[in-house]
C-alpha cells in the first residue's frame, strides 16, 4: 500500500515544520553520492523506504499476463507521482493493462543513506518475493525506468548476471535470465553535464564547491558512471533497449536547458532511440492514450512482447544447463577419496572452465543481421576447438580463411569468437591490415600480462599461458609480409588467420577453406533481415521478390546487406531496387572503374546508388552535407577504431589558436585550381561542399561546438551501413572496401585535396600543451595507426607538395609528437628530420624555431640509443645558441643541459659534470632554484657527481630535487620516482645500505604497477637492486633477479641495448661473488665484445667490464692474463682522465695488487711515481722475475 504522508514522501519538508534548515543542494548531491558510492557494500537488508508493489488491476484470467513492467522512478521522486500526469493519468495503471496483458508493479527508493549497489540489491529481492511462484517466475520482464532508476535497474542486472555461481543468490539470476527488454527514459547513462545542476539542485550552496568528490561522481564523465557502462555494455545483446530523451529544455529562474542532454540519454546509437516532446520531469507522465509517446512506448512493448515469447523460454533452459553442470562439478568436487578417476577428471575440466573467456578483447560487434555458415561454424569447432581435457597433448592449431573482400569473412570469425568465447581462456583479435596495427594489438596484450607495452612482450606471454587462447589474425593480406611472425613460439594455442591472400593457406595446420558467395536460400534470408529485423523472412512471397536483386548481387554478403540497408531506409522499394541497381552499374562505372573486376562493379555500385540518393533526397540538407564530407575524411583514416572525439578534439584546438576558422591563404581559400571544380562538383553531385571555401568540412564553421550535428552526420552514414559501430560506441569503423570505394570514386585531384583535409583534421585534434593524463595520453595514441594512414595514403608523399607554411609545418611537429609518445622514433625521427630540413632552408639554422626543432630531433635521437647522433646535433644547437642568444639565455643553459646529459650516456662524466655545473648554476641565477628547468639540470649535474665518484654531494643534491619534485608532481611520478632511484644508488655507494633498500624497492613497487614487469625503467631499477642484494652479501638473490632481468631485457630490448649490456655486466659481477668463474668469465668475455660493437672506444663501461673480468683472471691464478688485460685498461685512459678519476685510481691499485702478486716491484715503484698526464710506459718496466726477499700478498686481498 503506497504511503502518502508527505512528511515520508518530502524530508525536507519534515525539516521545514520542525524549524529545521533544508538545503537542497546538499540533500541531492548526498543523494547521488551515496547512490553512486563504488564503495558501498552494505549487509542485504530491507529498508521500510524500499518497497515494490503491484499497481495495475487485477485480471480475472491470471494465465492471460503475459509478462511482468517494473517501473522504477527517478532522482527524489514518488513511485507512482513520477508516472502520472496532471489529470491524475497514471499511464501505467490506467492504461498500459487495458492495452497489452501484462502486470505492471513499481518500485519505490527513497532512502538517500542507500548506495546504488544496495538500492539494486533490495529491487532483486523485492522482486523476487512478486514472482516467487510457478506460474509468475518465469514471465518475461520488462523494465521501464526514468532518470536515475535506469541506472539501479543496470546495476541490479549486473548484479542479476553474476549471482549463477553463488548457491544462496541463484535463484536472483532468474531476473537476469527472464529480463526482454528495457525502456530507459531520461537515464543519465553519461551523466549530467556540468552546467545543468542549476536546474537539478535548485539554487547554489557551499556544498557544491567543498564537495568536489560528491559532484565528481554525478557528473559527466564519472568513473563510477563509466565502470558501469562498461559492465553492462557485454550484457545489452541479451535485452531489447529502447532509449527516449527529452526535447523540450527545463526552466529553473534564469537557467534553461536539458537536465539529460540526448548524448547521454541515447549513447547507444544501434539501440532504438527516440525523443519525447516534454521536459525531464514529464517525458513519463501520459495524460491518455492517444499521447504520441504513449502510442510510440506502446508499439514497442508489443513487438518486445511478441519476441519474448521464443526468446525467454530458451534462455531459461540454456541458464538451467549451464546451472545444472555448475552443481555437478561442485560435487564431484566433495566426493572425496572414493571418486571414481572419471568423477575427479569431470570436476577438474569444470574447475577448469571457470577460468575460461577471462580475456576478450574483440572490439568490434558482430552483425545481427549475420546468416548462413553453419557447416563451416561446424567444420571449424571439429578442428579448432580445444580438446575437453585440458592435458590433451597437442600442437598449435591454426585455421586459414582466404577469399575476395566483402565475402564475409570478419563477420564470420567475429561470430566464431562470440559463440565460442567460452571454450577459451581468452580471445584475442589482430587487426593485421598493417604491421604498425598488428604491432599495436599485441602490445596491448603484453600489458594485459603486466609487461611492457611492446609486441615483443605479447606474443611472449600467450606463449607461456597453460590455458587455451584464441588468436583472431584479420586482414592479412600483404603478399611481402611473413604473418608466421605473429604466431606465438610454442605448441600451444589456436590462430583463425583471415586472408585475400589464398598463398596464406601455407600457414594452416587443421585447414582453410575459401570464402566466396553465400547460399541463395542464405543470401535471400540476409537481405530480407538487413531489410527488416523484425519482419517474417519465410514469407514465400518476399523470398520470391528478393531472388533477382540477390542474383544480381552474386550473393555478396556485403553487397546485400548495403542494398538491404537501402531498401530499409526506403530510398527504393525491393520491387525497383534491380532496375536502379543495373543502371547505375553500366553507366557511372563505365569510366572510372573500367579497369576493375565485376565483382568490384557489383559492391561499389551499391555504395553510389545509397550515396546519390541519399544526396537526391537531401539536397537542402546540411546533416547529408556533413555526412559526406566526413565520409571522404574517414576514408583517408585507418579503417578500425576511429574515435568521433577527432572532430570536436579538432574543433576545440582550432578556436582555441586561430579564432573562428576562416581562410588562412588563397591556396587554402580555393583549394583546387580551375580545372578541379569539375572533378569536385561531380563528386558532390547536387550537393555543394563547403570545402571549396575554407579548408576543412563545414561542420567546423560552427561557432560553438554542436555535438548532436556531428551524431546526426554518423547516424546518417550508419543508418546506410557505411560505417558501423564498435562495442565501445566512441569508435567507428569502415569495412575495407567501403573505404577503397569512398577513396577510388574521387578523382585523383580530389583525392590529394581530401588527404590534405584529414591531415589537418588530424594534427588539429593534437593537443599542442598536452596534460600528462592517461586519457590525453590514451587518445593520442589512438590517432597512430589514422597518421599512419593519412601519410601513405598517396602512394606520391603528399608532404613534398606542401608549399612552405608555419601551419603546414606545424602539422607534423605534432604528428611527430605523437609518434613519439607511442614509442614510434623512427617514424617521428623521419618527419622531425623532414622538418629540420624545411626550416633550415626557408628560416636559417639559427632561427629559434630552427633550433627548437633540432632539439627535439636530438631528444628523439637519444630515446632511440642513438646518442652520437644526438650529441652531434646537440652540440650545433649549443654552439648556435651561445652565439645568437648569449651564454645567460635560458635557451642556451638548457641545450648546454642536455648536451651534457648525452656525455654521461656515451660514457664522458667529466664533460658531463662540467656542462652540468655550468647550465645549473646559471639556470639558477636566471629561473630560481626551484624552477623545473633548474631543478632537471641539478638532476643530471648529481647524476655525474655520483658517477665520478662524489656521492656524498650527489646524494645532496638529490635530496633537495627529491623534495622539490615530490611535492611539484607527487611521488609516483616519472621524474620523482627517477630521482629517488638515483638517490638510493647514492646511498649503497655510502654504505647506507638500508636506506638504499627502502628506496629502490619503492620504485621497483611504483614501476611495476604503473610500467608493468618488463618496461625498461623497471628493469633498470631491477639491476639497481641487484647491487644492493650484493652490498647485503645475498649473492643468489642478486643472480636470481638479474637471470630474470636478462633474458626480458634480450627479447624486449634486444641483445645490443645499453639496458641488455648492463644487465649482463651486473650478473657476471654476481657470479663472481659467488665464485663461479666460469660462468662469470664467459658473460664478461660476451659482454666486453657487444660493447665494443655498440659503444666508443674506451668507453667506461668497457674499462669497467675488463678490470672486472680482470678479477677473475686474478682469482683463477691466470696472472698474465689478468696483467695484460689491466694494463690495456691502463694505457687507454690514463692520457684521456683526470688523475683523480674513480676509474683511473682503481685501474692503478688493481695493476699494483698484480705487480706485488708477480714479485715486479719496480713496476709498483714506477707506477706509484706515474701522474695522470706522465707518457711513462709502464708496459716497458714488466719483468718476469720476482724480487728476492718480497713475499707476495694473497690473492684474497684482491679487491673485486
Amino acid at each position: 500500500m503506497w504511503r502518502r504522508d508527505s512528511r515520508k514522501r518530502f524530508p525536507w519538508l519534515r525539516l521545514i515544520l520542525r524549524g529545521g534548515h533544508f538545503d537542497p543542494i546538499g540533500h541531492t548531491l548526498n543523494y547521488y553520492a551515496v547512490l553512486l558510492s563504488p564503495f558501498s557494500f552494505e549487509v542485504w537488508r530491507k529498508s521500510d523506504s524500499m518497497t515494490i508493489s503491484v499497481i495495475s488491476r487485477e485480471r480475472g484470467n491470471r494465465a492471460e499476463i503475459k509478462a511482468d513492467v517494473i517501473a522504477v522512478h527517478g532522482l527524489d521522486e514518488d513511485a507512482l507521482d513520477a508516472w502520472t500526469a496532471p489529470n491524475s493519468c497514471c499511464w501505467l495503471r490506467d492504461l498500459l493493462p487495458l492495452d497489452i496483458p501484462v502486470r505492471v508493479l513499481a518500485f519505490a527508493y527513497g532512502d538517500t543513506h542507500q548506495s546504488i549497489f544496495g538500492s539494486a540489491q533490495t529491487l532483486l529481492q523485492d522482486l523476487w518475493s512478486q514472482r516467487d511462484t510457478d506460474e509468475r517466475r518465469e514471465r518475461p520482464i520488462i523494465f521501464i525506468c526514468h532518470g536515475l532508476g535506469g541506472i539501479i535497474v543496470k546495476k541490479a542486472l549486473i548484479l542479476s548476471s553474476n549471482f549463477v555461481v553463488s548457491h544462496r543468490l541463484a535463484h536472483l539470476h532468474s531476473i537476469f535470465s527472464t529480463t526482454a527488454s528495457i525502456i530507459f527514459m531520461g537515464t543519465p547513462h553519461l551523466g549530467i553535464a556540468k552546467d545543468k545542476w542549476p536546474l537539478v539542485l535548485r539554487k547554489f550552496t557551499s556544498v557544491l564547491s567543498d564537495s568536489s568528490r560528491l559532484r565528481s561522481s554525478i557528473e559527466k564523465g564519472s568513473e563510477t558512471l563509466q565502470d558501469l557502462s562498461d559492465q553492462f555494455m557485454p550484457l545489452m545483446e541479451n535485452f531489447r533497449v529502447y532509449n527516449f530523451w527529452e526535447t523540450v529544455e527545463t526552466t529553473f529562474g534564469p537557467f534553461r536547458g536539458y537536465i539529460v542532454e540526448e548524448s547521454s540519454a541515447a549513447p547507444w546509437p544501434t539501440v532504438e532511440s527516440s525523443g519525447i516532446d516534454a521536459t525531464h520531469s514529464q517525458m513519463c507522465k501520459f495524460p491518455d492514450e492517444q499521447f504520441p509517446a504513449y502510442k510510440v512506448i506502446l508499439a514497442a512493448l508489443r513487438r518486445h512482447l511478441k519476441e519474448a515469447e521464443h526468446r525467454i523460454p530458451t534462455r531459461l533452459a540454456a541458464a538451467r544447463q549451464d546451472l545444472r553442470n555448475r552443481r555437478q562439478a561442485e560435487a564431484h568436487e566433495l566426493l572425496g577419496p572414493n571418486a571414481s578417476f572419471k568423477d575427479v577428471q569431470s570436476a577438474t575440466q569444470q574447475s577448469k572452465k571457470r577460468a575460461y573467456n577471462k580475456h576478450f578483447t574483440v572490439r568490434m560487434r558482430v552483425s545481427d543481421i549475420f546468416t548462413g555458415r553453419e557447416e563451416l561454424a561446424r567444420e571449424l569447432q571439429a578442428r579448432i576447438l580445444p580438446p575437453d581435457d585440458p592435458q590433451t597433448p597437442s600442437k598449435q592449431k591454426r585455421y586459414v580463411l582466404h577469399g575476395l573482400g566483402g565475402s564475409g569473412k570478419t563477420q564470420f570469425c567475429l561470430k566464431f569468437a562470440n559463440d565460442n568465447k567460452n571454450k577459451f581462456w581468452g580471445v584475442f583479435w589482430i587487426d593485421a591490415s598493417s604491421a604498425e596495427t598488428a604491432e599495436r594489438a599485441f602490445a596491448e596484450i603484453g600489458l594485459m600480462g603486466n609487461l611492457e607495452a611492446r609486441p615483443e612482450a605479447g606474443l611472449s606471454w600467450l606463449t607461456r599461458q597453460e590455458l587455451p587462447w584464441l588468436l583472431v589474425i584479420d586482414n592479412a593480406d600483404d603478399i611481402r609480409f611473413n604473418y608466421a611472425n605473429y604466431f606465438p613460439s610454442g605448441e600451444r594455442g589456436h590462430i583463425l588467420l583471415t586472408s585475400r591472400n589464398p598463398e596464406c593457406k601455407v600457414h594452416a595446420t587443421v585447414g582453410s577453406k575459401e570464402f566466396r558467395d553465400l547460399e541463395t536460400e542464405d543470401a535471400i534470408t540476409l537481405l530480407l533481415k538487413a531489410i527488416s529485423r523484425d519482419d517474417d523472412v519465410t514469407i514465400q512471397e518476399k523470398r520470391i521478390s528478393a531472388l533477382p536483386v540477390v542474383k544480381a548481387l552474386g550473393c555478396l554478403p556485403l553487397a546485400l546487406s548495403q542494398a538491404g540497408a537501402a531498401i530499409r531506409q526506403k530510398l527504393y522499394a525491393l520491387e525497383e531496387y534491380l532496375d536502379i541497381f543495373s543502371s547505375y552499374k553500366r553507366s557511372i562505372f563505365s569510366k572510372g572503374y573500367s579497369q576493375d573486376t565485376d565483382y568490384k562493379h557489383t559492391i561499389y555500385t551499391t555504395y553510389e546508388v545509397s550515396l546519390d540518393k541519399i544526396k537526391l533526397l537531401y539536397s537542402n540538407s546540411q546533416m547529408a552535407v556533413d555526412a559526406v564530407e566526413i565520409l571522404h575524411v574517414l576514408a583517408f583514416c585507418h579503417f578500425d577504431e576511429i574515435p568521433s572525439s577527432i572532430f570536436e578534439r579538432a574543433w576545440t584546438n582550432l578556436h582555441q589558436v586561430h579564432g573562428p576558422v576562416s581562410p588562412v591563404s588563397f591556396f587554402e581559400a580555393f583549394l583546387v585550381p580551375m580545372g578541379n571544380v569539375f572533378s569536385f562538383l561531380r563528386t558532390y553531385h547536387t550537393i555543394f561542399s563547403a570545402v571549396g571555401y575554407n579548408g576543412l568540412p563545414s561542420i567546423f564553421m560552427q561557432r560553438k561546438w554542436d555535438k548532436m550535428r556531428l551524431r546526426n552526420a554518423f547516424s546518417l552514414l550508419l543508418h546506410h551501413s557505411l560505417i558501423s559501430q564498435n562495442a565501445s560506441g566512441s569508435t567507428w569503423s569502415m569495412h575495407p572496401m567501403v573505404q577503397l570505394w569512398a577513396r577510388q570514386r574521387l578523382s585523383s585531384k580530389a583525392q590529394g585535396t581530401w588527404i590534405v583535409i584529414t591531415a589537418r583534421i588530424l594534427a588539429a585534434a593534437v593537443n599542442p600543451k598536452p596534460s600528462a593524463t592517461a586519457e590525453e595520453t590514451s587518445f593520442r595514441h589512438s590517432l597512430i595507426p589514422h597518421i599512419d594512414s593519412c601519410l601513405r595514403a598517396d602512394p606520391d608523399d603528399f608532404r613534398r607538395g606542401f608549399q612552405f607554411s608555419q601551419e603546414f609545418l606545424s602539422h607534423f611537429v605534432r604528428f611527430a609528437a605523437v609518434y613519439v609518445a607511442g614509442g614510434r622514433w623512427k617514424n617521428a625521427i623521419e618527419i622531425q628530420e623532414l622538418m629540420v630540413s624545411q626550416y633550415k632552408q626557408k628560416l636559417g639554422i639559427d632561427d629559434c624555431v630552427t633550433l627548437d626543432a633540432m632539439a627535439e630531433l636530438a631528444q628523439t635521437y637519444w630515446n632511440s640509443s642513438q646518442p652520437l647522433k644526438a650529441l652531434g646535433v646537440q652540440k650545433t644547437v649549443l654552439s648556435i645558441s651561445f652565439t645568437k642568444l648569449g651564454p645567460y639565455d635560458p635557451r642556451t643553459l638548457i641545450a648546454m643541459d642536455s648536451l651534457g646529459r648525452t656525455f654521461w650516456l656515451i660514457g664522458d662524466r667529466p664533460k658531463a659534470a662540467s656542462l652540468g655545473k655550468e647550465s645549473m648554476e646559471g639556470l639558477m641565477r636566471i629561473l630560481g632554484r626551484d624552477h623545473p628547468f633548474t631543478v632537471n639540470a641539478m638532476h643530471n649535474y648529481a647524476r655525474a657527481l655520483a658517477h665520478l665518484g662524489h656521492h656524498q654531494q650527489a646524494k645532496d643534491m638529490l635530496l633537495e630535487v627529491l623534495a622539490i619534485r615530490s611535492s611539484r608532481s607527487g611521488p609516483n611520478d616519472a621524474d620523482t620516482l627517477e630521482t629517488m632511484q638515483e638517490l638510493g644508488v647514492s646511498y649503497l655507494a655510502l654504505g647506507e645500505v638500508d636506506e638504499a633498500e627502502r628506496l629502490i624497492s619503492h620504485v621497483l613497487n611504483i614501476r611495476k604497477q604503473l610500467l608493468g614487469d618488463e618496461h625498461a625503467y623497471t628493469l633498470w631499477t631491477m639491476n639497481d637492486l641487484s647491487k644492493v642484494r650484493l652490498a647485503q652479501n645475498r649473492f643468489m638473490d642478486a643472480v636470481e633477479i638479474l637471470q630474470v632481468t636478462l633474458e626480458i631485457a634480450t627479447r624486449t630490448l634486444g641483445a645490443d641495448h645499453v639496458g641488455t649490456l648492463m644487465t649482463t655486466h651486473n650478473l657476471a659481477r654476481s657470479h663472481s661473488r659467488l665464485e663461479h668463474w666460469t660462468d662469470a668469465e664467459t658473460l664478461f668475455l660476451r659482454l666486453i665484445e657487444a660493447q665494443t660493437r655498440n659503444l666508443k672506444e674506451n668507453h667506461p663501461d668497457i674499462l669497467y667490464a675488463k678490470l672486472d673480468l680482470a678479477s677473475v683472471y686474478f682469482a683463477q691464478n691466470q696472472m698474465e692474463k689478468a696483467e695484460s688485460t689491466v694494463l690495456a685498461v691502463f694505457q687507454a685512459q690514463k692520457d684521456a682522465l683526470e688523475a683523480n678519476s674513480p676509474i683511473l685510481q682503481k685501474t692503478k691499485e688493481r695493476l699494483k695488487q698484480i705487480y706485488l702478486i708477480r714479485g715486479k716491484f719496480e713496476e709498483v715503484e714506477a707506477l706509484e711515481r706515474v701522474a695522470a698526464d706522465d707518457k711513462f710506459d709502464v708496459s716497458n718496466r714488466v719483468s718476469d722475475e720476482t724480487s728476492e726477499g718480497h713475499q707476495k700478498p694473497s690473492r684474497r686481498s684482491f679487491t673485486f
